[in-house]
Order: structure tokens, then C-alpha cells, then sequence
């Protein structure tokens, strides 16, 4: 069981102390409203392209996620407060990093891990603009009146004019024909037969491209993503050190989006994470020794994004330090750094005593 919040400290009023950190869990969660565009030509598309991508058959809209993001961050542990005197050989890097209490204690980002679902969809600002610009045609019609001539009857023709909106089919294979005129020209200046200044070949080949994509969305149709973010942040309470806990995040409904988990039906997807530690828990240090230098061992735990109750992602490993053991430093140390985020010893020199 997660709890969100965050945990404040005291100023030690006697000398200085130093914290071992905690750790707290920042996510983020992006949800997608994708709304789904048909192409004025999507029932045409296999008949006058022979498209084989993907064509949006009807509008709608649909709500899912498009990423997660998970953000360890730490700050101090109220629980875990010792003292030091300035010239252990500890202080001064305590003091750089932060830990001393009587010098505040920032939080600091300690590793982001983060997972896309999905590429961010293609946004096409023309909306159908090539499908408007080419939507009527010029009719004629010709009628033949009855003059008069030198006393003569004679028929002559009058012919009339008027603009009308072209048929559906006329239009695909318009764009069809519009299509296979670009990839020609553009297969000419790839093989050398244009005769141009290719230092501008790439302009080209992507003004080419770009007037290939605006006529094919008359027939695939375009996705308008719009993304939401929301964040929540976990703290890990101390009484519960589990070997495997899962924490809720959302319910989204892929035409509704993001609902409460009190409403929670089939055919929606609930997320939560997974967390399942990777070492084991060890025994506190056996010495005892008064003002010893503690550290800690921290817990780390492999994360899961699960859908449903079905591992979706893996997320990658992350510490929990408050869920580890607090541990006092060998007298055999004589120099170590501490991580500022896990409170772990790292980089240890051991003092060695030969025997004669």
C-alpha cells in the first residue's frame, strides 16, 4: 500500500547531524485523445491507389495512454537522524551534498526512467485543404435557338457555363493521377533525369514528399492527438517492506478517458505498478559502536506499468531506500563516498594491517 505525501525534519539544535535520505516515487502519466479524421476518399482508397497503410474507415474519438514516466526522488528521513563531528572524514562531503541537517536538506532528482508507448501521431494542418481546392468543375451546356437571318430561320448554338461540384470518384482518381505524377518526378531526380541543381536536392525531395502526404490524407484520412498529463507522487511507508506491492494509478475508458476506479468496468483498462524487490534484506550491522557512522543498504525493486493485471511494460529498477538496513561503517574503512539519493557507501578504501 502506497501513500502520497511528502515528510518534513527538524533543525538538530546541538552540533551537527546528518539524515540517511528517503526515497519518494514521481509519476507521470500521459493520456492521449486521439480524434480519428475519414478521408474523402477513404472507400476509393484500395480501388484507385491500392493503398496497403492503414485508412480511417469512420470519425471517432479514443482516449490511451502514450506514456509513463517514473522519477526517483529523495529528501530526509526523520527516523534516521545522527550526529558528527566536524572532523570525521565523512563531514565534508555530507556537508557538499547536503545532508547535513543544520544546512538543509534539498530534493534532489535521482534517476529517471521512462517508457513511449507510442510515437506522437502525425498532425496534418491542412485538414483536407487539396479535397477544397479541387472540388468543383466548370460545366458546359449548349442549346440551340431559333434566328432569324435575312428573313431566313436559322438555328445557331448558344452555349452556357456554370461551375458544379465534381463527383467523388472524379476527385480520388484526380489525386490518384496528382499521386503518381509526384513519385515520378521524384524517382526522376533520385535516377539523374531531371537536369537540376542538385545541391537542393534534398529541399526538393522533401517538397516532393511533402505534396504526396497532403493527397494521400485525402485517402487514409489524419490523427489529431491531444495529450493530458497527470502526476502523482508516492511516499513508502516504513511498516510496510514487502517483497511485492502494486500501487493504482488510473482507469481510462478508450471513449470516455480517464475515469474514477470506483467505475471500473469490463472493457476498460486500469493501470497500476508493480514493484517486486531484487536483493534480499540484510541483518544491521552486528557492531554497536557509539557515533559509529551509519549507512544504509537500500531495497531495490523491479517496476512493471500493468494493464488490467497483465505486465504491460517493464519500467526498470528503482531503490526504496527507507527499505533497506541501516548499517554502521567497519572501523577498517578509512575513506568512502556516500549516495546522496540511497544513502549506500560507494568508492570504499579498506585499511589493511600486514602482519610482521
Amino acid at each position: 500500500m502506497l501513500v502520497a505525501g511528502s515528510m518534513a525534519y527538524a533543525q538538530h539544535s546541538g552540533g551537527y547531524v546528518y539524515a540517511l535520505p528517503q526515497n519518494t516515487l514521481k509519476v507521470k502519466v500521459n493520456v492521449a485523445k486521439t480524434i480519428y479524421h475519414k478521408g474523402p476518399f477513404a472507400e476509393f482508397a484500395e480501388e484507385v491507389t491500392g493503398l496497403s497503410m492503414p485508412v480511417i474507415e469512420e470519425n471517432e474519438v479514443k482516449y490511451g495512454i502514450s506514456q509513463v514516466q517514473l522519477q526517483v526522488q529523495h529528501m530526509p528521513d526523520t527516523l534516521q537522524v545522527y550526529p558528527i563531528d566536524v572532523s570525521h572524514v565523512m563531514f565534508s562531503q555530507l556537508a557538499n551534498k547536503g545532508m547535513i541537517l543544520n544546512m538543509g536538506v534539498p530534493a534532489k532528482d535521482y534517476e529517471a526512467v521512462h517508457y513511449d508507448f507510442e510515437a506522437k501521431a502525425d498532425e496534418y494542418h491542412n485538414k483536407f485543404y487539396m479535397y477544397k481546392a479541387s472540388d468543383m468543375m466548370l460545366k458546359y451546356d449548349t442549346a440551340y435557338v431559333e434566328v432569324m437571318v435575312d428573313s431566313m430561320p436559322v438555328k445557331q448554338a448558344e452555349i452556357t457555363s456554370y461551375w458544379v461540384a465534381k463527383p467523388s470518384r472524379q476527385m480520388a482518381s484526380e489525386a490518384a493521377e496528382k499521386i503518381e505524377s509526384i513519385r515520378s518526378d521524384y524517382y526522376d531526380l533520385i535516377s539523374g533525369y531531371h537536369e537540376s541543381d542538385y545541391t537542393d536536392l534534398k529541399l526538393m525531395l522533401q517538397e516532393l514528399k511533402g505534396q504526396e502526404n497532403d493527397l494521400m490524407v485525402l485517402f487514409t484520412g489524419y490523427r489529431q492527438p491531444e495529450y493530458t498529463t497527470y502526476e502523482y507522487t508516492f511516499t513508502f511507508p516504513m511498516e510496510a517492506r514487502a517483497d511485492e506491492f502494486d500501487a493504482d494509478l488510473l482507469v481510462v475508458s478508450v471513449t470516455d478517458g480517464v475515469i474514477p476506479h470506483c467505475m471500473h468496468q469490463p472493457g476498460q483498462y486500469k493501470y497500476s505498478l508493480h514493484f517486486a524487490r531484487v536483493n534480499t534484506m540484510e541483518a544491521a550491522y552486528a557492531g554497536k559502536v557509539k557515533n559509529a557512522f551509519h549507512y544504509r543498504k537500500p531495497a531495490y525493486y523491479k517496476v512493471w506499468l500493468m494493464e488490467n493485471g497483465t505486465a504491460r511494460q517493464y519500467m526498470g529498477v528503482i531503490p526504496i531506500a527507507q527499505y533497506g538496513s541501516v548499517m554502521q561503517m567497519d572501523s577498517k574503512v578509512m575513506q568512502a563516498d556516500m549516495n546522496a539519493a540511497t544513502g549506500e557507501l560507494e568508492n570504499i578504501s579498506i585499511q589493511v594491517n600486514h602482519g610482521k
